[in-house]
C-alpha cells in the first residue's frame, strides 16, 4: 500500500515536471535572435534545474524563478509561460521584448516579482495579472509601450511594495483603489498621459517613500485627512507621509503655496516639483532636511522680487549631502547671499537663472563648492565686473576643476574678460553673451581642451580673434554683435587685422629707425657742413674777382678803338662762336 501511494506521488510529479520543461522550451521558441546564446544550455542534454537563468525548487525540482535580464534577447513571451505554476519572480528587464504581456499570466497566483522594464511591450495591463496575482509585491514595468489605464483592480494587490510603471503612454486617472496598497513603499508613474487629480486618501500609505508622477497632466491634488484642497500641496503633506524619501510632481500643473510641513518628512531625500504653478515663498526650513540632495523648485512662479525672497539659501547650509539645487525661472529677487558659500562642498548643479537677482559677484561665495558641473546665473541683473577669482586654481571658483557649464549671459557684467577662465579645464560650455565686457578675447582660452562652446555675442569686445582650440570652430563660437573684433578663423568672416609686430620685432625695427635717423642726421649735417663751405668758399672768389675787374684801368670806347686801330685785322687774335678777340696798347 505504501509502495503504490509513493509509486502514485511519482507519477504525480513526473507529468508536472516535464510540463515545466516543455513551457520553457515554448518560450524559448518565442525567441527570435539570442546573440549571447543563452538559452543554448536549454537542451535535452542538461538538466532543466541548471539552464541558464532558471531556478528550481529543492522538493519538487518545479521552475520557482525565471531570471535573464539584459540578455540582448529579441522575440515573444510565450503565453506558455502561464504553465511554470510555480514561479514566484520573472525578471525579463532590459531586453528587447515586444508584443503584448500573456492575458494568462494571472494564472501565476504564486507570482511576487515581475519585473518586465526596459522593453518594447505593447498593449495593455492584464487585469487577470492584478486581479488574480494577490502575492505580488513588486510590478516593474517602467519604459515599455503600454497603453491604456492603470487598472482599477489595481487595490487588490495588498501586498504591493513597488510599482513602477513610468515612461509608457498609460491615461486616464490614478485609480482611486490605491489607496488601499497599506504596503506600499514606491509609486513611479512618470512621464504617462495620466490626467486628473490623485485620491483623497493616499496620505494614509505611511510606508510611501517614493512617490513620482512627474511629466504627465496631472492637475488637481487632494491629499488632506480631512478636508480637500484642490490644485494646491495640503499644510500637512509632510505630516501625514512622514516616511516620504523622493516626492516628485515635476512638470504638472499644481499651483499654491509650498508647504512648509515637508520638513516634518525628515527622510526626504529628493523634491522635485520643476515646472508647475507654485507660489510665494521657498519655505527657510528645508534645512531640517540632512538628507537632502535634491531641491528642484525651477520654472515655477515663486517670490515677489523682494529682498528676502532668497532667506531659504541660508537654512540649506544644513544639508551637507546637498548636490542639486534648482531655483531657476522663477521672480525671486534681492542679492545672492553670501550664504551659498556654506552650501554642500558635494554641490554638482547649481541653478539660478531667469529670476531677478541683482548686485556684484563675490567670487569668494564659491570657494567651498570644487564640485560644481553646472552653474547657470543668467538672465539676471548682475553687475559689476565677473570675478578675477573665477578661474584662478585658488581660492574661489577656480578649484571646480569639474565645472562643465557656465552660464552668466543676459546680465550687465563690464570689465574684461579674466584670463583666469582658463584654468578652468573641464569647462564644455561659457556664455558670456549680452553683457558690457570689453577689451580682448584672452589667448589663453585657446588651452581649454573639452570646449564644445563658447558664446560672446553682443559685447564690447575688440581685437584679434585667437584661432586654435575652440576658436578654430566656427559653429562653436558666437561672436556677434563685437563690432571691434578681427582676425581669427577665415569662416567667421572678420576684418583683417592690422599686422602687429612682436616685441623683438618692434625693438629690431626701433633700432633701425635710430640708425637710419642717425645716418640721416649726420648726412644733413655734412650737408650743411658742405653748403656752408662752398658757400663762403664762393662768396670768397666772387669778392676776389670783384676786387681784381674793380682793380682794373677804366677805358673809353675811343680809346679802345684806337688801341686796335679800328678793329685792324692785324690785332685780331682768333674768333668764334661768342665773338672776336683783339690785342692792343692802351695810352698811360
Amino acid at each position: 500500500m505504501l509502495w503504490l501511494l509513493q509509486a502514485s506521488i511519482t507519477a504525480m510529479h513526473v507529468p508536472s515536471n516535464k510540463t515545466d520543461r516543455l513551457a520553457l522550451l515554448k518560450f524559448k521558441q518565442a525567441i527570435e535572435s539570442d546573440p549571447q546564446s543563452v538559452l543554448s544550455s536549454w537542451n535535452d542534454s542538461v538538466n532543466m534545474c541548471n539552464w541558464v537563468g532558471i531556478t528550481c525548487s529543492l522538493r519538487h525540482q518545479r521552475v520557482t524563478a525565471l531570471d535573464l535580464p539584459q540578455r540582448n534577447l529579441h522575440g515573444f513571451i510565450s503565453p506558455y509561460i502561464a504553465n511554470l505554476t510555480f514561479l514566484r519572480s520573472i525578471t525579463l528587464s532590459n531586453n528587447s521584448f515586444l508584443g503584448d504581456i500573456p492575458q494568462d499570466i494571472g494564472r501565476l497566483f504564486r507570482l511576487r516579482v515581475l519585473r518586465l522594464s526596459n522593453n518594447t511591450l505593447g498593449g495593455v495591463i492584464p487585469v487577470s495579472l492584478v486581479m488574480n496575482c494577490s502575492n505580488l509585491e513588486i510590478l516593474d514595468i517602467l519604459i515599455n509601450k503600454l497603453a491604456g489605464k492603470l487598472p482599477k483592480e489595481i487595490g487588490f494587490l495588498v501586498k504591493l511594495v513597488r510599482i513602477c510603471a513610468g515612461g509608457n503612454n498609460l491615461t486616464g486617472d490614478i485609480p482611486p483603489t490605491i489607496d488601499n496598497l497599506s504596503s506600499l513603499e514606491t509609486f513611479r508613474v512618470s512621464f504617462n498621459n495620466l490626467v486628473g487629480h490623485i485620491p483623497d486618501d493616499v496620505g494614509h500609505l505611511k510606508r510611501l517613500l517614493f512617490f513620482h508622477i512627474a511629466a504627465n497632466g496631472l492637475s488637481e491634488i487632494s491629499m488632506a485627512y480631512n478636508h480637500q484642497l484642490r490644485g494646491t500641496l495640503p499644510d500637512n503633506i509632510g505630516i501625514t507621509l512622514p516616511n516620504l524619501q523622493a516626492l516628485g510632481l515635476a512638470s504638472n500643473q499644481f499651483s499654491g503655496r509650498i508647504p512648509a510641513s515637508l520638513c516634518n518628512a525628515s527622510k526626504l531625500q529628493i523634491i522635485s516639483i520643476n515646472y508647475n504653478n507654485f507660489v510665494g515663498q521657498v519655505p527657510t526650513n528645508f534645512g531640517n532636511l540632512q538628507e537632502l540632495w535634491w531641491l528642484g523648485v525651477g520654472f515655477n512662479n515663486l517670490g515677489r522680487n523682494s529682498s528676502n525672497d532668497l532667506d531659504f539659501v541660508r537654512s540649506l547650509r544644513n544639508c551637507s549631502k546637498l548636490k542639486i539645487l534648482a531655483f531657476n525661472h522663477n521672480h525671486l529677487g534681492g542679492v545672492l547671499p553670501n550664504s551659498i558659500a556654506n552650501l554642500s562642498a558635494q554641490l554638482n548643479l547649481l541653478l539660478l537663472a531667469s529670476n531677478q537677482v541683482s548686485g556684484n559677484i563675490d567670487g569668494a561665495v564659491f570657494e567651498n563648492l570644487i564640485n560644481l558641473i553646472e552653474l547657470a546665473m543668467e538672465d539676471n541683473h548682475f553687475t559689476g565686473i565677473i570675478p578675477t577669482s573665477f578661474g584662478k586654481i585658488s581660492p574661489a571658483i577656480g578649484e571646480c576643476q569639474i565645472l562643465e557649464y557656465l552660464f552668466l549671459q543676459g546680465n550687465s557684467f563690464q570689465g574684461i574678460l579674466p584670463s583666469s577662465l582658463a584654468s578652468l579645464k573641464s569647462l564644455q560650455v561659457l556664455d558670456l553673451s549680452r553683457n558690457k565686457l570689453s577689451g580682448q578675447i584672452p589667448k589663453d582660452l585657446e588651452k581649454i581642451p573639452t570646449f564644445l562652446y563658447l558664446y560672446l555675442s553682443y559685447n564690447n569686445l575688440e581685437g584679434e580673434v585667437p584661432k586654435s582650440g575652440a576658436f578654430g570652430n566656427a559653429s562653436a563660437i558666437s561672436l556677434t554683435g563685437n563690432a571691434k573684433l578681427c582676425g581669427g578663423v577665415s569662416t567667421l568672416k572678420l576684418p583683417t587685422c592690422p599686422i602687429k609686430l612682436s616685441k623683438q620685432e618692434k625693438k629690431k625695427n626701433f633700432k633701425m629707425i635710430i640708425a637710419m635717423v642717425s645716418v640721416a642726421m649726420s648726412f644733413l649735417v655734412l650737408t650743411t657742413f658742405v653748403v656752408v663751405y662752398w658757400r663762403r668758399k664762393s662768396t670768397y672768389k666772387s669778392t676776389s674777382v670783384l676786387s681784381i675787374l674793380e682793380s682794373l684801368p677804366k677805358a673809353s670806347y675811343r680809346r679802345l678803338y684806337e688801341a686796335i686801330e679800328g678793329f685792324s685785322p692785324i690785332n685780331l687774335i682768333g674768333s668764334g662762336g661768342f665773338g672776336s678777340v683783339y690785342k692792343g696798347v692802351l695810352d698811360q
